[in-house]
């Protein structure tokens, strides 16, 4: 029994930022993306006001939280782009995985039968 997104790439040549689980994880990323700028927005005027007051060590903390948020912004952009992932290189991914993880390749039998 193959899965809808099995189906979406295989048999309708879709990439997997195309499916419907694609979609759904991008639409998940976006809103993530969206908060973490938003936050940086935030952090930034914070910032200013510490800059402004001459509070080290609140400037600090702020600046800390943004290199965090910065990070994770930058972790969603790219876990976005993988999501751009082909069809070709999907199929070879299941291969490698069970070359890699013998458990994997009994769990794959397991369906099979």
């Amino acid at each position: 029994m193959a899965l809808d997104i099995q189906k979406e790439i295989v048999d309708q040549g879709k990439l997997l930022y195309q499916t419907g689980a694609g979609q759904v994880m991008n639409a998940q990323i976006l809103t993530r993306e969206k908060v973490y700028n938003e936050k940086l927005v935030n952090l930034y005027t914070n910032l200013e006001k510490a800059i402004a007051q001459r509070d080290k060590e609140w400037k600090s903390e702020i600046e800390a939280e943004m290199r965090e948020t910065a990070a994770k912004l930058e972790k969603d952009r790219k876990d976005r782009l993988k999501l751009q992932v082909n069809s070709e290189e999907l199929k070879k991914t299941p291969q490698g995985v069970a070359d890699k993880e013998p458990g994997i390749q009994a769990a794959d039998n397991a369906w099979a039968e």
